[in-house]
């Protein structure tokens, strides 16, 4: 199972001067969905600043071997990536290109940031 952007809400305790923090004590059913292989990814929305980024890398590197970070913000080559098939196969070896990251199913988050600029992302 390939881990892609995902927190849930108690994890996040608050917002505190435009930088998120942990809740102090994450619960048992946060650590239950993150070893789930049915999990779904999540998108995180919110203002623009507030901190979605640094909170989803944080999280990743807390609990992740590694991050495979991709920014679609001005990037020219993912809109074509995301052209032809949608399938694992064919997206991982170009994400891990990307991201300079060689993505393993069990130990590497996959960030899609600011995925909105690549409507068909949204649907791989």
């Amino acid at each position: 199972m390939i881990h892609y952007v995902f927190l849930y809400e108690n994890v996040i305790n608050r917002v505190e001067r435009s930088k998120p923090t942990y809740a102090s004590n994450r619960n048992a059913q946060s650590t239950e969905l993150e070893a789930s292989p049915r999990r779904k990814p999540l998108i995180v929305n919110g203002a623009r600043q507030v901190g979605k980024t640094w909170l989803i890398k944080e999280f990743g590197k807390q609990h992740f071997k590694t991050v495979a970070y991709i920014n679609f913000d001005n990037n020219q080559r993912m809109p074509h990536a995301f052209e032809g098939a949608l399938s694992p196969e064919r997206l991982i070896p170009m994400l891990e290109a990307e991201s300079s990251v060689e993505i393993d199913p069990s130990t590497t988050l996959i960030v899609l940031d600011e995925i909105q600029e690549v409507p068909r992302a949204l649907k791989s």
